[in-house]
């Protein structure tokens, strides 16, 4: 299953590979997740909520 791309190690962990496989397409590999962001988890939290909702957040100490 190695041979075939099944599963491919992201930072020391199996992880499956992309599918489909096609012959002639290669996919990039997964890549492992990035720190989060505080400015930029504040910023997609005023896309999806209402400012009351992301006041409370803060206020709870929840969002920065």
């Amino acid at each position: 299953m190695v041979a075939r791309g099944t599963y491919l190690d992201v930072d020391g962990i199996a992880q499956p590979g992309p599918a489909p496989r096609f012959s002639r397409t290669k996919p990039a590999p997964p890549t492992s997740p990035q720190e989060a962001d505080p400015a930029q988890a504040a910023d997609t939290l005023a896309e999806w909520l209402v400012s009351d909702e992301v006041a409370a957040l803060r206020a709870s100490g929840l969002s920065s």
